[in-house]
């Protein structure tokens, strides 16, 4: 649940595009979140991703004034991290990159 307060993060961002893209310009909004991720953390601030709120897109629209032809695409929290937070303790295992990328020569 913590996921509607943005994990207590100052700024809640919510990110929405034309239903009408296709699949190219979805990569496109991949690189442009991780462009700003990218650039937060340079300027010392952390986010989070949160594919969360495309669950809660009425309530965005409704709140945000986020026109009918537009659909929530992502959420992202952005402070600084709560190095304390059990969350931020978290560790996932991650498959070896061997195992899920191939290189061509």
């Amino acid at each position: 649940m913590q996921n509607i307060k943005f994990f207590d993060a100052p700024v809640g961002i919510i990110i929405t595009g034309d239903k009408r893209l296709e699949m190219p310009q979805y990569m496109d909004i991949g690189i442009y979140t991780q462009s700003l991720m990218l650039l937060a953390r340079e300027a010392g601030l952390h986010t989070a991703p949160q594919g969360w709120w495309r669950n809660w897109h009425t309530v965005c629209h409704k709140h945000l004034d986020i026109p009918e032809e537009d659909e929530v695409l992502v959420g992202m929290s952005m402070g600084y991290a709560n190095t304390d937070a059990a969350v931020n303790k978290l560790y996932a295992d991650r498959a070896p990159m061997e195992d899920v990328v191939k290189f061509y020569s």
